[in-house]
C-alpha cells in the first residue's frame, strides 16, 4: 500500500525511530549498570544464604566447635 504522506515525512520519522531505539537501548545498558552494583551482590547473598542452612547442619551432625561454625 503506498503511503500519503511525503517523502520528506517519511524520512524524518524512519530517522526518528532509529534514533529513538537507539536511545532506548543506551538507556537499558545504563539501567543495567547502574543495578549491577546492587543486583550481583544481592544474588551472591541469596545463593550464599541458600547454602547456609545445609551447611549448618552438616557442620553439627560432625560436631564441629561453635565458634568456627559461626565463621
Amino acid at each position: 500500500m503506498k503511503s500519503k504522506l511525503p517523502s520528506s515525512v517519511e524520512t524524518t520519522l524512519g530517522l526518528l525511530t532509529f534514533f529513538a531505539g537507539g536511545l532506548f537501548i543506551i538507556a537499558c545498558g545504563f539501567i543495567l549498570q547502574t543495578l549491577s552494583g546492587i543486583l550481583i551482590p544481592f544474588f551472591v547473598a541469596l545463593f550464599l544464604a541458600y547454602l547456609a542452612e545445609p551447611l549448618q547442619k552438616l557442620l553439627i551432625r560432625f560436631r564441629f566447635p561453635t565458634g568456627l561454625r559461626v565463621l
